[in-house]
């Protein structure tokens, strides 16, 4: 009696859910359709997305209907779900629809908005689509007209990169040489902040940040000559299977003199940056020449004019 009372309970469950979504349907839709929908919210994530991009326009309206009512007969569908859908239909109709009066490119005014309606990712989409905002898909729906803000701590400034755009896009965009000065003697770092307005899926009101350092590399004191870095023992020391190498905390400091200008170059392999306090990083500086890198120089010289010699 117990498999019995369970598989009526079941089918009366799914009757009811059944009549539930085929009364909030307001188009002929077919009793296959109408059981997918009722049993959406059963299925995963994936499921419910795969399940939306195999409907047709008539049942993806069928189930915005449906995904859209409060109360009982209601269908949950996951986030990513949600956005497939609202991406399949053109769902402005959602919600007892009041956007012309929103400001849509006042974060707070959208999120004031959004909060009077009963289903605020609903609505929010709804909103986005209706004025064409960008839909961020694990931020929310970003307000028209905002605009990406740098800071480097010291400085801000607007970006011109898309509403879109990830943390890699934004740095491919910054070009660290416009913090460089001619007085910089070694290897700095920057940090820069980006950050958009967004109003969330839950429709509060946030930004979305991403964080990156770069590095600032001193400009080359010589860039009409062609280095040729090189190690020589007796110039830059060390020992004979390793010259211009000593050890620095984690990591080595290599000094290596230019066999054509006779300026030292050291990199530093575990440099610090001193506004973080970050170690472990690459920094390279440049020397100026002295008497035993320009004495080398003018031995390979020498070395030269007695190959030519012979």
């Amino acid at each position: 009696m117990t498999g019995t009372a369970t598989t009526t309970a079941t089918r009366l469950n799914l009757g009811r859910a059944l009549a539930r979504a085929r009364a909030a349907i307001d188009c002929d839709c077919d009793r296959h359709t109408a059981a997918i929908i009722a049993t959406l919210h059963r299925r995963s994530t994936a499921d419910q997305i795969a399940a939306i991009r195999d409907m047709d326009d008539d049942a993806r309206d069928a189930l915005a209907d449906v995904w859209n009512l409060t109360g009982p007969g209601r269908i949950a569908l996951a986030h990513g779900a949600s956005l497939e859908l609202a991406r399949g239909c053109r769902m402005t109709r959602l919600g007892p629809w009041e956007g012309e009066g929103v400001d849509v490119t006042d974060e707070g005014d959208i999120a004031a908005w959004v909060a009077e309606e009963p289903n605020a990712q609903c609505a929010l989409l709804a909103l986005a689509l209706a004025y064409e905002l960008t839909i961020r898909d694990d931020d929310g729906v970003v307000p028209r007209d905002a605009r990406w803000t740098g800071r480097d701590g010291y400085n801000l400034w607007k970006c011109d990169a898309d509403q879109g755009a990830d943390e890699d896009e934004l740095a491919a965009d910054t070009d660290p040489d416009d913090w460089r000065s001619d007085d910089d003697e070694g290897t700095d770092w920057i940090d820069i902040t980006w950050y958009l307005p967004v109003v969330r899926w839950d429709g509060s009101v946030g930004e979305v940040t991403y964080d990156r350092t770069f590095a600032i590399e001193p400009p080359d004191p010589d860039e009409d000559c062609d280095h040729d870095w090189q190690s020589p023992l007796e110039v830059v020391g060390g020992c004979d299977s390793n010259p211009g190498v000593r050890g620095n905390g984690g990591g080595v400091i290599i000094t290596e003199v230019c066999a054509h200008c006779a300026r030292y170059r050291r990199v530093n392999t575990w440099a610090q940056n001193m506004r973080t306090g970050e170690q472990g990083l690459t920094s390279v500086e440049y020397g100026e020449p002295d008497e035993a890198s320009e004495a080398w120089v003018a031995s390979l010289s020498d070395d030269d004019d007695a190959d030519a010699d012979e």
